[in-house]
């Protein structure tokens, strides 16, 4: 029993030593437990808490970044903002000085310039006289096309980050788009603000200098244009178109290559000479410099002309067709000439334009065959006298014998409003008591319609005053006197008998000429032509003439008496040159 009651009393203690472990267990179980979930408490505390250090450092280093890039930010764009504007002011002012300079640069070079003025002189105006105006003008424009150009470019954002590269390269984005922007709008404001300072100082600069250049140089001008004017005064000198008949008082000028000078003066083409466009010929523009040397022509016509420096001495040859006024030239020519060359002082010249005409009136003197003249205004045959202190210009018109048939208008003859003298051949064989059937040589005009006409044309032209007479010099000359029934009487031998044989009936030997050759005129019944002259001129001689000295043929001319009706017209205009004429 007792083991019984032991071996229960063991198997109970071995059930309570059980049920004890089995409790400890539990026991220890439910404390890891407690620990486990403890742990994980505690654990998910501090986890808790170091994510929160964490947050709290990182939202620390955010805000110190966000601030730190605020600070870099501020400091971008304090500094590109100040480096964009200064880099684009120095940009401005470069290009704008540096197109300034070379643009006043051009301006101001004298001897690169142009003159477009329409119509103007052929020659280089002085740059002070108009072209450095124009070409500061058109500097201002060029200098203003440049800038217009550069401020263009400068605009761009393309070449404002190229400029800026340096820059945008450690900036942020926003501050490179902000420096550009800045760039363009402060360099478009820089070009135009320098451009407008620079432009309106070139202007005002250099349009002072031009001004006061230009007040300096008038100087030397008007001195020239006073001797030169005062040089033309003395010497008188006119030119006569042959084919406009317009007469100047200075003549156009053509160059040798072939552009002519209408105003060759001192003036602002030039002081004492003008260059012609041509760029090779310096023309001068003064009789002191030269001027007479430039072949002169005619403004209207462009016609050359025989000299621009002589003192005119005009004669208007007129008579109907057939007269002899073509023979009288040749003989009248001849004559003069080779009165000055045997004269001490003078010389003569014909110009290459008039040789031709000349030469034609040298080879009708030997023997050649005189032709009518077809012009219908008349040629002129101008022949020029040197050796005295001014040249003389001896010219005389030819005039066609269709002017005393109506078929010629006055308006084409205006010489006969400034001619010094006049001419009029009469045929004493047309229409007289001489005619002679059988003479084919004969003028076909009536001397009383040569009259009319010629009277009529004078007074159309305005020469001649119904109410007044005329007062320029005519001489009449009778023509073809070498024939035997006018030699027999008037010739000079005659002539010159009848007044040693009357000395009291005639004041002197031009009297007796006068009065002879008029009676003359007056017997072969030319009474009414004859009263219509003397009622229309107050100074008017009769000359017999002779411009063949013998009946016509092959052979040269032996005139006489062809040169003492202009001698006697030029005592009244030119005594001087008269005088010269006779010393031998």
């Amino acid at each position: 029993m007792n083991l019984i009651m032991l071996i229960l009393g063991i198997y109970v203690s071995w059930q309570l030593l059980k049920l004890l472990w089995i409790l400890l267990v539990a026991l220890i179980g439910a404390c890891g437990q407690v620990l486990m979930y403890l742990g994980i408490i505690i654990g998910s505390i501090f986890v808790f808490l170091w994510k929160c250090v964490v947050w709290i450092f990182k939202g620390l280093w955010i805000v110190l970044v966000l601030i730190v890039q605020g600070i870099w930010a501020v400091l971008s764009v304090v500094i590109s903002v100040p480096v964009a504007i200064v880099e684009a002011i120095a940009v401005a002012l470069g290009v704008t000085v540096a197109k300034f300079v070379s643009d006043i640069r051009w301006c101001a070079r004298f001897d690169k310039w142009y003159w477009w003025k329409k119509n103007d002189e052929k020659a280089w105006r002085n740059y002070f006289f108009g072209p450095g105006y124009t070409k500061l003008i058109n500097t201002l424009d060029i200098f203003i096309g440049d800038l217009q150009r550069e401020a263009h470019t400068i605009s761009r954002p393309r070449d404002a980050r190229d400029k800026l590269e340096w820059l945008t390269d450690h900036v942020p984005e926003f501050c490179e788009t902000l420096a550009w922007t800045i760039y363009m709008c402060f360099g478009f404001l820089g070009i135009c603000i320098f451009g407008t300072v620079l432009g309106l100082v070139s202007v005002l600069f250099w349009g002072v200098v031009l001004t006061l250049i230009l007040l300096l140089i008038c100087i030397p001008v008007a001195l020239a244009w006073i001797v030169d004017e005062l040089g033309m005064w003395r010497r008188r000198p006119r030119s006569d178109c042959p084919v406009c008949k317009k007469r100047v008082r200075l003549p156009a000028f053509r160059c040798k290559c072939g552009r002519v000078h209408r105003r060759l003066r001192p003036g602002p083409y030039g002081i004492l000479r003008h260059r012609c466009k041509c760029g090779v010929t310096k023309l001068p523009c003064t009789f002191l410099s030269g001027r007479a040397k430039v072949t002169p022509v005619c403004p209207a016509c462009s016609t050359e002309l025989a000299a621009s420096d002589a003192r005119p001495l005009v004669f208007q040859l007129a008579g109907g067709t057939r007269s002899g006024k073509t023979a009288y030239l040749s003989a009248f020519f001849h004559e003069i000439g080779e009165q000055i060359d045997d004269s001490k002082r003078l010389s003569r010249k014909v110009t290459d334009a008039y040789g031709t005409a000349f030469g034609e009136l040298t080879k009708w003197y030997y023997g050649g065959t005189c032709p009518e003249t077809v012009l219908r205004s008349g040629k002129m045959y101008p022949m020029l006298i040197d050796g005295l202190s001014v040249r003389r210009q001896l010219s005389v018109f030819d005039v066609t014998g269709n002017l005393f048939s109506g078929e010629v208008s006055t308006n084409e003859m205006p010489q006969l409003t400034w001619c010094d003298g006049l001419l009029l051949v009469i045929d004493p064989f047309c229409g007289t008591k001489l005619r002679k059937p059988e003479k084919t040589a004969v003028s076909t005009m009536s001397t009383e319609t040569v009259v009319n006409y010629f009277i009529r044309h004078l007074t159309d032209a305005g020469y001649m005053k119904a109410t007044a007479r005329c007062t320029i010099p005519l001489a009449v000359l009778i023509a073809k006197a070498d024939e035997p029934e006018v030699r027999r009487t008037i010739s000079p031998a005659r002539i010159a008998a009848l007044h040693s044989n009357n000395p009291d009936q005639y004041a002197g030997p031009d009297e007796a000429r006068d009065a002879i050759c008029r009676q003359f005129l007056l017997d072969i019944g030319l009474n009414a032509a004859i009263s219509e002259l003397e009622t229309q001129f107050t100074n008017i001689r009769y000359y017999p003439v002779s411009a063949q000295g013998h009946p016509s043929d092959t052979t040269a001319f032996e005139p006489w008496g062809v040169t003492e009706p202009v001698e006697w017209m030029l005592k009244r205009k030119d005594a001087r040159l008269v005088k010269a004429l006779r010393k031998k």
